[in-house]
């Protein structure tokens, strides 16, 4: 069910405000996963949820090596996703944990993990049966891949 907005002649639709000139959710996982690339984060990888009800779209998954290294990425992915496409977080969380940060921009979720705390939650054993994309050796190398298969 669609509501007419008033603001920006928007449709609001499932909590977000959808515009014209807004970036698509995949357009912002995308991003999200460059831009990880760029700050040297590790096995990064775009989950399309769609076709599950959980409330978002997208999680990108991030590995990092170390805090200060887990906060560049967060610090990076939040300025220029609002600065390139206009969308700031809806919530950011556990910058103080120092095991996964977790960006949200509602449609997508960005988790950054320790390497170590993603391998303890594999969060991507849970989604096994969700279509993928994994970034290569360059963030023009995201490419799809098939599902894992659960064990």
């Amino acid at each position: 069910m669609k509501i007419e907005s008033r603001y920006e002649g928007g449709v609001l639709s499932s909590g977000r405000i959808e515009t014209k000139n807004r970036p698509s959710p995949h357009e912002i996982a995308r991003a999200a996963a460059e831009l990880a690339y760029d700050k040297k984060g590790e096995e990064i990888c775009i989950i399309d949820l769609r076709e599950f009800s959980v409330g978002c779209d997208y999680f990108v998954v991030i590995s990092c090596k170390s805090e200060p290294h887990m906060r560049a990425v967060m610090d990076s992915i939040s300025k220029n996703v609002r600065e390139r496409m206009k969308e700031k977080p809806w919530h950011i969380e556990g910058t103080s944990s120092g095991r996964w940060i977790l960006v949200d921009y509602v449609d997508v979720v960005v988790h950054i993990f320790h390497e170590d705390a993603r391998q303890f939650y594999m969060i991507e054993r849970l989604w096994g049966d969700a279509p993928r994309e994994k970034m290569g050796s360059a963030p023009a190398g995201l490419t799809q891949i098939d599902p894992e298969p659960t064990e």
